[in-house]
């Protein structure tokens, strides 16, 4: 509303203000504040708030920040991003969810490789791979996704 007015340029500081504090008062707010940051393109801020609070951040709010970060900053992404693969594995619930996290990881994949860490992205493929060992259906996808020649990646 204070945009359409064109009073948005002298309330904006204030308005961000009283949503950060609202924010760091009761953290049901933390989202709204997220959504209103990436608004108003201050996406630094935007991760920074993320990465302090992320128990707080919904899961779909997270898929939008590593959109918007992981171009420019992959190896900033990795972990969240590998935290969100893995509780997506975990949701017994959706039965679409190896193909999902076979696609997440290849995504994954990239951001290893643009922030200049190929071995990392190994060394996290083989640790969940014995971490999920007992998903032999995902193991098989997985198997088929990342070998190269017969040898796993």
């Amino acid at each position: 509303m204070a945009e359409r007015a064109g009073q948005w340029p002298d309330l904006r500081d204030w308005a961000l203000d009283f949503l950060r504090g609202r924010a760091r008062a009761e953290v049901f707010y933390l989202r709204e504040l997220i959504s209103v940051l990436v608004r108003e393109d201050l996406l630094d801020e935007v991760w920074t708030t993320a990465v302090a609070s992320p128990g707080q951040v919904p899961e779909v709010q997270w898929h939008e920040l590593i959109g918007l970060r992981e171009k420019a900053h992959p190896a900033d992404v990795i972990r969240p991003f590998q935290d969100l693969i893995e509780l997506g594995l975990e949701r017994t619930s959706d039965k679409h969810r190896y193909p999902k996290a076979i696609k997440a990881l290849k995504r994954l994949r990239e951001d290893y490789v643009r922030a200049g860490d190929e071995a990392g992205f190994a060394a996290y493929l083989e640790d969940l791979r014995q971490r999920q060992r007992r998903k032999t259906s995902f193991i098989a996808r997985l198997d088929a996704a990342f070998t190269i020649s017969g040898v796993p990646l």
